[in-house]
């Protein structure tokens, strides 16, 4: 299950938090994704130790480091996060969305300015 969101101040930690808890919960979600994994679940399992309620998103999710964003981290960070080292996990990349924005990325002088059909 892939969501999103619009983002209007950069990557901050409430936005993963917001899908987590709206979305990935209700729908039995195991890994969450994202960029930086190492130290958003830091920051979760501080914040949820301040408000109870959130500690059930650290039982029921596990972190998961993308494959094309773990080769910026360290190696420690790549084994014990990275997505092919953890079970379960598949071999995807966490990032089909970035692959198909840059095949897509091509036609863009195209696509920028068009209008509706027909006109």
């Amino acid at each position: 299950m892939q969501k999103a969101i619009n983002m209007h101040r950069g990557e901050i930690y409430a936005y993963p938090l917001y899908l987590q808890e709206n979305f990935c919960k209700n729908n039995n979600v195991k890994f969450i994704c994202q960029d930086v994994i190492c130290r958003y679940w830091p920051w979760l399992e501080k914040f949820s130790s301040r408000l109870p309620e959130f500690a059930g998103l650290l039982d029921q999710m596990k972190p998961f480091l993308s494959v094309m964003h773990a080769k910026a981290h360290t190696w420690s960070c790549q084994v014990t996060l990275g997505g092919y080292w953890q079970n379960g996990a598949a071999a995807g990349t966490g990032e089909e969305c970035e692959q198909a924005f840059s095949f897509l990325s091509k036609f863009r002088n195209v696509t920028r300015y068009m209008t509706k059909a027909g006109i």
